[in-house]
C-alpha cells in the first residue's frame, strides 16, 4: 500500500513537473525575443546588381541599376523626382539633357548613360548636378532626398534590432547600437517605425528609443533656373496675331495696325512646316519687320504644322520629323535662319496637331528651339488648346522650360463643324483653363489669347452648320437681324436664339461685355498679357478695352 501511494505521488509531481515546464515555455514563447533574422536584401526583394529606392522615408518600387559599383536611375524616374530634364532619343540612341544653357547629349554605355532592357538610365552622380538633391547609396538602398521638411530623430538606448514588423517575433532586419540615430516615421504605442542610416525601414520598441527631437534640415539648392522669361517683353505682353495667307497679305500690315492700337507684339502666320525632315515654308519678308519695328512694335514670327498641309493637301509625317534627332533638328536650324535673316524678335508655335505618340518629341523640341533662342535673346512662345484631361501629354510645365511664355488659346469650346451649338469661349472654361496651367507655369510665363469672333449657330432639323462672325460685324449683323439678346450670368456672354424660315439661330456674343469680364478675370489672376485672335476682327470700342487691360 505504500509503495503504490508512493507510486501516485510520483505520477503527481511528474505530471506537475511537466506542466510546469510546459506551462514555462509557454511564458518564454510567449514574452522572449526572437531571433530569427532575415537580410533587407531579401525582405525588400534586392536583385543583384540592382538598389532600392528610398525618397524621403518612403520605400519607392523603382530600381536602380549598378554598373561597376556606380548607380543608374532611369530616364523616367529621374525626371519625376529629380528635375526633368532629360529626353532619351532612341533615333541616335542618346539621352540628351536640357541643362538651360545648352543641351548635353550622354552617349549609351559612355560613362554617364546605360541601358537596361529597353529603357535608358542616368549616372546618379550626373543627375545630381542638375538637381536640388541630396543622395546616398547604401548597400541595399539608394536613399534619396529631394524635399526638405523637419522630421523627428532619436537616439538609441540600448542594444536592440530593427524588426520587419512591430512585434518582438517579427524578423530582425539589423542590430542597432546604444547612441546610433534613427529617424522616427511613425510612433505608435510600443513601437515606433524607424529608418537607420542605411534606409533600413523597420519597426523598433519604444523602451529602446530615447525622446526624439525635431530636425529642419538644410535645403539644397544648387540647380536654379530662373522662373520669369529669359527673353520676355520687360512690359505686359499684347499679341496681336496677323493671319497671312501668302506673300501678298504682308501688304496689309500697316491697316492691321492701325485698327489694333494698343498691341505692342504682331504675330504674323507666315511659316509652316511643308515636310517630313524639318522643311518649312516662308512667306516672310523683311520689308514687313523693318515696318513694324518702326512703329515700336515686336514681331514674332509664327510657325505651325497644319496650314501647309491645308493649302496643298499634302501628308506629312509629323511623328517623323518630331521624334527624329537629326529631322528635329533640321526644323529648329530653318526657324533659328529665317529668324536671322528676317530679324525677328521671337518664334511662336503653333503646333496644333500634336499626338500623345510623339508629344515628348514635340516638348524636347520645344525645349532644344529654347536654348537656341536664349543664346540668340529671340523670345519663344507657344500656343496651346485650353488643357484639359485629354490633351495632358502636351505637358505645358515641361513647354515651359524652354518656352518665355506660354499662350492658352481661350476659344474653341465649340467649334466650326464641331456640330455642337455652344459657346466659342465661356467664362468657366477660360477660367478653368487658365486655372490648370498655372498649376505647372509661372504666372509670369502665361499669356491668354482671347477670340475676337463669335460663331452663329443654324439649326434645321437634324443639321447644324455654323458660321463665324467677327465682333466688327457684329452689330451690324444684329441690327439687320433685329436680334434681340440678353445676358446670360452662366456663360458671361449676350446671348440670342431666334426662328426664321424654319431655322433655329443661336449665337453666344463675344462682345465688350463679355471681353470686360474675361479681362478682369485674367488681371485677378495675374498673368503676363493678353493675345488676340485675330487682327483686322475687332472695334474701336474692343480696342481701347484691351488698352485699358494693358496699361493695368
Amino acid at each position: 500500500m505504500k509503495k503504490k501511494l508512493i507510486s501516485v505521488l510520483c505520477a503527481f509531481v511528474l505530471i506537475a513537473l511537466i506542466a510546469g515546464g510546459m506551462a514555462v515555455k509557454f511564458i518564454v514563447d510567449k514574452y522572449s525575443y526572437s531571433k530569427e533574422r532575415v537580410e533587407p536584401s531579401v525582405f525588400y526583394e534586392v536583385q543583384d546588381n540592382t538598389l532600392r529606392l528610398v525618397v524621403g522615408d518612403e520605400l519607392r518600387d523603382e530600381r536602380l541599376i549598378l554598373r561597376d559599383g556606380k548607380c543608374y536611375i532611369s530616364v523616367e524616374a529621374a525626371n519625376n523626382l529629380i528635375n526633368n530634364i532629360f529626353y532619351y532619343d532612341a533615333s541616335v540612341n542618346k539621352v540628351l539633357a536640357d541643362i538651360y544653357s545648352s543641351i548635353e547629349e550622354l552617349d549609351i554605355d559612355g560613362g554617364d548613360a546605360v541601358m537596361e532592357g529597353e529603357e535608358a538610365y542616368v549616372s546618379m552622380e550626373y543627375v545630381s548636378n542638375y538637381g536640388n538633391i541630396e543622395y546616398k547609396q547604401c548597400p541595399v538602398f539608394l536613399q534619396l532626398y529631394n524635399t526638405w521638411e523637419e522630421y523627428k530623430e532619436a537616439k538609441v538606448s540600448k542594444k536592440t534590432h530593427i524588426r520587419t514588423k512591430g512585434g518582438i517575433k517579427s524578423p530582425i532586419l539589423c542590430d542597432l547600437a546604444p547612441g546610433e540615430k534613427v529617424r522616427v516615421i511613425e510612433k505608435m504605442d510600443n513601437w515606433s517605425k524607424v529608418k537607420n542610416s542605411e534606409s533600413v525601414i523597420g519597426y523598433v520598441e519604444n523602451k529602446f528609443l530615447d525622446t526624439a527631437v525635431i530636425v529642419d534640415p538644410e535645403p539644397v539648392s544648387k540647380f536654379n533656373v530662373p522662373v520669369t522669361p529669359a527673353n520676355g517683353l520687360g512690359v505686359k505682353p499684347c499679341v496681336g496675331f496677323h493671319s497671312i495667307g501668302g506673300i501678298a497679305g504682308n501688304e496689309t500690315l500697316s491697316s492691321m495696325i492701325a485698327e489694333s492700337p494698343g498691341i505692342n507684339v504682331i504675330a504674323p502666320t507666315w511659316f509652316s512646316l511643308n515636310d517630313s525632315q524639318g522643311g518649312i515654308r516662308s512667306y516672310g519678308t523683311g520689308s514687313y519687320v523693318s515696318t513694324a519695328h518702326s512703329m515700336g512694335i515686336k514681331v514674332w514670327g509664327v510657325v505651325d504644322d497644319f496650314n501647309y498641309v491645308n493649302e496643298t493637301s499634302s501628308s506629312i509625317d509629323e511623328a517623323a520629323v518630331l521624334n527624329d534627332y537629326n529631322n528635329r533638328r533640321n526644323l529648329e536650324n530653318n526657324i533659328m535662319n529665317q529668324a536671322a535673316s528676317l530679324g525677328l524678335d521671337g518664334i511662336n508655335l503653333d503646333f496644333e496637331k500634336v499626338k500623345s505618340d510623339f508629344s515628348k518629341g514635340f516638348v524636347w523640341f520645344v525645349r532644344e528651339l529654347g536654348v537656341k533662342c536664349r543664346e540668340k535673346g529671340i523670345t519663344l512662345s507657344v500656343d496651346n488648346a485650353v488643357p484639359a484631361d485629354f490633351n495632358s501629354y502636351l505637358r505645358t510645365d515641361l513647354q515651359a522650360k524652354g518656352a518665355d511664355y506660354i499662350i492658352i488659346m481661350g476659344y474653341d469650346e465649340h467649334w466650326h463643324g464641331c456640330g455642337n451649338p455652344g459657346s466659342v469661349a465661356s467664362i468657366d472654361y477660360v477660367s478653368k483653363g487658365i486655372e490648370r496651367t498655372l498649376q505647372g507655369v509661372d504666372a509670369s510665363k502665361v499669356i491668354n489669347a482671347i477670340p475676337l469672333y463669335t460663331i452663329l449657330w443654324k439649326e434645321a432639323g437634324t443639321s447644324i452648320t455654323d458660321e463665324y462672325i467677327s465682333i466688327k460685324n457684329q452689330a451690324d449683323f444684329i441690327a439687320r437681324n433685329q436680334v434681340e439678346y440678353a445676358w446670360d450670368g452662366g456663360t458671361c456672354q449676350n446671348y440670342a436664339q431666334w426662328e426664321k424660315d424654319g431655322v433655329t439661330y443661336s449665337i453666344w456674343l463675344e462682345d465688350y461685355d463679355s471681353l470686360s469680364v474675361k479681362l478682369d478675370m485674367m488681371k485677378q489672376k495675374g498673368i503676363a498679357g493678353v493675345a488676340v485672335w485675330r487682327l483686322g476682327y475687332g472695334t474701336n470700342e474692343i480696342w481701347a478695352l484691351i488698352r485699358n487691360y494693358n496699361a493695368m
